[in-house]
C-alpha cells in the first residue's frame, strides 16, 4: 500500500511538472502574457526542484533499507513522516519488511539451535568428512569416543589404527563395515554407516560411527 500510494504521487508530481511546462510554452508563444509567463516559469521551476527533492529523498532513503536488509542491520528505523506526503507509508513499509526478515531470521536460528541440541544428544558418535580431508565432530558421542585425542583432520586417525583414514576413504556412499581400532589402549569395534550431504557451498561424507564392542563383550561373557 505504502508503495502504491508512493508511486501515485511520483507520477502526479511527474504530470503537474508536464502539464506546467505545456502551460509555460503557451504563454510564451501568446502575446500579452509576459508577466504570466514569467510568474508561471517560476512555478515551473519550483515544481520541478520539489520532483528533484521528493526523489533525493527517496532514493537516499531507499540505500539506506537495501544497506540494512544486506548487512542484516534490523536496528534501523524509517520514521519518514516529517519529510512529507507519502513518506510516512513508505517508512512503515520500509519497517514491516525488516521486521518480516527479522523474524524470519530467528525463527531460522531457533530451528537451527533446535537441531543442534537433538544432534549433540543423539547416541551414535557422528562425524564428517570434507574434500580438504577435515574432519567435524558433531556431538558429544564423537567427543566422547576420541576421548582427550586430537582429532581435526582425516590422517589424525592414523593414531587409532594406521588404515582407519583409508578404511574411511574407501567407504562407498551408503554402505557400512565393521572396522577395529584402538583409542588409549582400549579396544573398539566401530559399525559405520556412510551418508553424503551435498549443500550449496560444501560436498561432505557424513558417518555413523556405533560402537558395539561392548555387546561383542557382553555376547562372550554370555557365551563363557
Amino acid at each position: 500500500m505504502g508503495f502504491k500510494r508512493f508511486a501515485l504521487l511520483i507520477i502526479s508530481r511527474t504530470v503537474l511538472v508536464v502539464l506546467s511546462l505545456l502551460l509555460l510554452s503557451y504563454l510564451i508563444i501568446t502575446p500579452g502574457f509576459h508577466a504570466a509567463s514569467l510568474l508561471m516559469l517560476i512555478v515551473v521551476i519550483t515544481l520541478f526542484g520539489e520532483l528533484i527533492r521528493f526523489v533525493k529523498k527517496t532514493n537516499a532513503e531507499l540505500a539506506r533499507f537495501f544497506d540494512a536488509a544486506r548487512y542484516k542491520d534490523f536496528s534501523q528505523r524509517f520514521a519518514l513522516g516529517e519529510l512529507g506526503t507519502g513518506f510516512g507509508e513508505l517508512g512503515k513499509t520500509f519497517d514491516d519488511i525488516l521486521h518480516n526478515l527479522q523474524s524470519e531470521r530467528t525463527a531460522q536460528e531457533e530451528e537451527l539451535r533446535h537441531l543442534k541440541a537433538i544432534v549433540e544428544h543423539v547416541p551414535v558418535p557422528l562425524i564428517s568428512l570434507h574434500s580438504d580431508q577435515r574432519i567435524s565432530i558433531w556431538n558429544n558421542a564423537a567427543r566422547r569416543l576420541f576421548g582427550s585425542n586430537n582429532v581435526t583432520k582425516l590422517s589424525d586417525l592414523q593414531q587409532f589404527s594406521h588404515d582407519f583414514p583409508e578404511q574411511l576413504q574407501q567407504l562407498a556412499i551408503g554402505s557400512s563395515k565393521l572396522v577395529d581400532i584402538h583409542i588409549d589402549g582400549m579396544a573398539h569395534r566401530l559399525s559405520i554407516y556412510s551418508t553424503q550431504i551435498i549443500s550449496h557451498h560444501s560436498n561432505e561424507t557424513l558417518l555413523s560411527m556405533q560402537d558395539i564392542q561392548s555387546e561383542l563383550d557382553s555376547a562372550q561373557l554370555d557365551a563363557w
